[in-house]
């Protein structure tokens, strides 16, 4: 697996291998159409890492505004070795997983300003 070398980029990578994990865990539970308590292993790994992803959550707009097409390729190649997708797929996942962490963060933000 890749290791990411940039740590412009270290609250971003947390939360997209979050957001990674939680899919997976989402995908892999509905595969036989429903969610329910034999399903609840799958998530425990999301949940270690949702901790370090909240965290640092605050830094991720700045460092997602800062990212050089280079760390867009550490990303890319972040997540490709992550998951088993093909090329053209993972530039769509990497978007999506970005734009599910704003949505996060902007969520967390509602619930801390009460």
């Amino acid at each position: 697996m890749a290791q990411i070398k940039t740590a412009e980029m270290k609250e971003t990578i947390e939360m997209v291998s979050f957001v990674l994990e939680l899919g997976n865990a989402i995908g892999a539970s509905l595969e036989d159409g429903k969610i329910d308590w034999s399903d609840l292993m799958r998530f425990f790994g999301a949940l270690k890492l949702a901790g370090p992803a909240i965290k640092g959550y605050e830094s991720i707009p700045e460092e997602m505004k800062n990212l050089t097409p280079e760390m867009k390729e550490e990303l890319k190649t972040y997540v490709s070795d992550k998951l088993d997708l093909p090329n053209d797929k993972i530039e769509f996942v990497v978007e999506a997983a970005l734009k599910v962490a704003i949505d996060l963060i902007s969520v967390v933000n509602v619930f801390r300003k009460g």
